[in-house]
């Protein structure tokens, strides 16, 4: 009889796939801590500085290839496939007038996983903000976005605005199906 060894590729894989990627390593999924502050992690789209939510999942797509459709407004600037999954993709500076991008800048952030996931242009990478308790009046905003930033923060002498993706997506939405 033939003594069974365990394959050590088997056990490789099935390491793997029980792997779970801490908070630290997976963009904006958690609320690690840095010196008991909590992090928060923040993206520019023109003058704006925006904070995702506490436990969103996000990725960075770079040199992006955005699928355009016919007969939506120039925000909507089409579908995105990543690993077989078709989603939306935003311009938020025309959206917002948020000022120039200065360059043609395809550097997509993803929010969500599924049928819940949107894109959206951003300016460079997103940043890792240690957020106080310093939480400042929201200044005026773009009346697209005004309903969806609940709270705004400064940290030096920046402010950041906390930004609900999920409710301004849902709004944004409904002005592409009445267009």
């Amino acid at each position: 009889m033939q003594e069974s060894h365990p394959n050590v590729c088997d056990s490789r894989l099935g390491a793997a796939l029980t792997h779970q990627p801490s908070t630290e390593a997976v963009l904006g999924t958690g609320s690690p801590l840095v010196k008991g502050q909590p992090i928060r992690f923040g993206f520019s789209v023109g003058r704006l500085r925006l904070l995702l939510l506490p436990h969103t999942f996000s990725e960075v797509v770079t040199q992006a290839v955005i699928y355009p459709l016919p007969n939506v407004p120039p925000w909507f600037l089409g579908m995105l496939n990543q690993r077989g999954n078709l989603f939306p993709v935003f311009d938020l500076h025309q959206l917002l007038h948020a000022g120039n991008r200065g360059h043609d800048n395809r550097t997509v952030l993803v929010l969500d996983q599924g049928s819940d996931a949107v894109g959206m242009l951003i300016d460079g990478m997103p940043q890792a903000i240690t957020l106080t308790q310093t939480r400042c009046q929201v200044p005026a905003l773009p009346e697209a976005l005004k309903a969806h930033v609940p709270t705004a923060y400064t940290v030096g002498e920046t402010v950041w605005l906390e930004f609900d993706h999920r409710e301004f997506f849902t709004a944004t939405g409904a002005q592409i199906t009445r267009a």
